[in-house]
């Protein structure tokens, strides 16, 4: 049984070996499939009479059999070679997954560590961040207040700011020594972006916005980059600056939930949608830390247990951003291990381009298989075969088949 969504082909008395049938289609159909096609909102679909319609290129029916297993010869060795692939992409995947947890639990630098006792802790670098924090909210805060035009008098309106919780040591593993649980609010400050709606049409300022679709893990998109309209009271909230991290709010995968990216400062001025939730380090030089712990193992591990999940998708907000644990080493051992790090990851890459450039050469080389195939190259024609012509005679001849009830039928 088949779905009404699925076209059968029934081959009529074995004139045509389906395998043959089949490749011809994949290789050379497509262009007319993708002509005939429907485009509707969301599905992009093809008629019966699109497919009964699709010319196909018949061969002598032995010079059928003979291309087939020509092709599945071939293909034998190809599948061999991307099978090798696959085990090789799951090697550097792994060896990046092992690189990124020694570099988050100190294991990179554990000899590094032993040479080079800190003047700083992490405790220690953390105090000093979170009295950054401050003085950075209460810049800005009087900056607001004054251009409302209220400027504040006095020191009552630095009582508003609210100091940032500790992570919950409780269910946290222990640290190399020197190092500190903090959470990405303490670390940063943590805000939404705009909500798109028809309005923002009317707004004279149109900025590029990020979406989802431009935030991967670990980069920035930005061939498909939109506008949209910003008011002026909005844009400081939302204006995007160098080192600033961006988070995938939700997500219908549990791995992709929580993809994270920082912004380079690639265009000026740009925004971000509420789809994005934004960590503006307290320091610029903290975002490449930051990533670096939430692409790690770990990391991924405490933003799945943070996301919620509703019909389906998985979601995250601001607050659990803000709350999701981050260790901080001393600051002379961050810059240790993001340059290891940073050479290891730039070598995981090179080997990551590589097998990608062998996936493609896998794959155009089916694709001249099957070229030739289908052009009379791959295989020698004999001329004892019986002519494809009178093939289609016996064809024609041939009484249809009888129709089924269930499903649909070609014929």
């Amino acid at each position: 049984m088949f779905q009404n969504h699925v076209f059968r082909a029934r081959v009529i008395g074995g004139a045509v070996n389906p395998y043959f049938l089949s490749h011809f289609l994949n290789e050379f159909a497509r262009d007319h499939f993708l002509t005939g096609a429907k485009q509707t909102t969301n599905l992009a679909s093809i008629s019966l009479s699109a497919v009964k319609a699709t010319p196909i290129l018949i061969a002598p029916r032995a010079e059928q059999e003979r291309i087939v297993a020509a092709i599945d010869n071939e293909f034998t060795d190809l599948d061999t070679a991307e099978a090798a692939l696959g085990r090789a992409r799951e090697g550097v995947e792994q060896f990046r997954a092992s690189l990124l947890h020694a570099a988050c639990t100190g294991a990179l630098t554990a000899a590094w560590r032993d040479a080079n006792p800190p003047t700083e802790t992490g405790a220690d670098l953390l105090r000093r961040i979170l009295a950054e924090r401050r003085a950075t909210w209460e810049r800005t805060e009087h900056a607001r207040l004054t251009a409302k035009g209220t400027p504040p008098k006095g020191d009552g309106w630095k009582a508003r700011y609210v100091e940032t919780a500790a992570p919950d040591f409780a269910i946290l593993p222990p640290l190399p020594a020197g190092w500190v649980w903090t959470t990405t609010e303490q670390l940063s400050f943590v805000t939404g972006g705009l909500t798109k709606n028809a309005s923002r049409g009317t707004i004279e300022r149109q900025l590029p916005y990020l979406r989802v679709a431009n935030v991967g893990s670990a980069h920035i998109d930005l061939t498909k980059l939109k506008t949209i309209g910003v008011d002026d009271g909005e844009l400081p909230r939302l204006l995007l600056l160098a080192g600033d991290l961006l988070f995938v709010e939700g997500n219908g995968s549990l791995d992709q939930i929580g993809r994270v990216a920082i912004w380079r400062g690639q265009i000026s001025p740009c925004v971000h949608q509420n789809h994005l939730i934004k960590a503006r380090p307290v320091r610029e030089s903290f975002a490449d830390w930051m990533l670096l712990w939430f692409m790690s193992p770990l990391g991924r591990q405490f933003i799945q247990n943070a996301a919620s999940s509703t019909s389906g998708l998985h979601t995250l907000s601001i607050s659990k951003i803000a709350s999701l644990p981050c260790p901080l080493p001393p600051p002379a051992e961050i810059v240790e291990v993001l340059r290891t790090s940073d050479d290891c990851l730039g070598e995981v890459s090179t080997a990551r381009q590589a097998r990608e450039g062998l996936h493609d050469e896998l794959t155009n080389l089916r694709q001249s298989i099957l070229h030739a195939a289908f052009t009379g190259r791959l295989v020698p024609q004999d001329p004892a075969d019986e002519p494809a012509a009178a093939l289609l005679a016996r064809l024609r001849a041939a009484p249809p088949p009888a129709r089924r009830t269930r499903g649909r039928t070609i014929r």
